[in-house]
This record gives C-alpha cells, sequence and structure tokens, in this order.
C-alpha cells in the first residue's frame, strides 16, 4: 500500500516537500501549475484525506 504524504496539519505542502514527495513527477506537476497560473490556488487540509490542492475559479473546480 501507497504510504499518505502531506498529512500533518502544521505543515502545508511546499515546493521542497512536492519535491521530494514527487520525485520523477515534479517537472510535470509544476508545468501543470504554470498552465493553470490563471485559476486560484488553495491548499485545504482534511482530517481523512491530509493536503489536498484545489484548483478553481471561483466556485467551479478544475481539479483537485
Amino acid at each position: 500500500m501507497i504510504e499518505r504524504v502531506f498529512t500533518d496539519e502544521t505543515k502545508e505542502p511546499n515546493a521542497i516537500t512536492l519535491k521530494a514527495a514527487f520525485n520523477d513527477i515534479y517537472t510535470q506537476f509544476n508545468e501543470l501549475m504554470t498552465i493553470t497560473d490563471t485559476f486560484s490556488k488553495n491548499w485545504n487540509f482534511s482530517k481523512s484525506s491530509g493536503w489536498i490542492l484545489k484548483v478553481h475559479t471561483k466556485n467551479k473546480a478544475l481539479f483537485t
């Protein structure tokens, strides 16, 4: 089973922790963040899932 990352409510993900967790796919993640630059991005914490990034415009989510 894959271990969940970003489960500490006191530590919001940042570039360093994302790069460490994503390893080889960090570049693709960074490209996705660039492509969606005009959208709002918010990190939200869920006790059941850990930190989740919501990419949205107003109240419509592009992805989480």
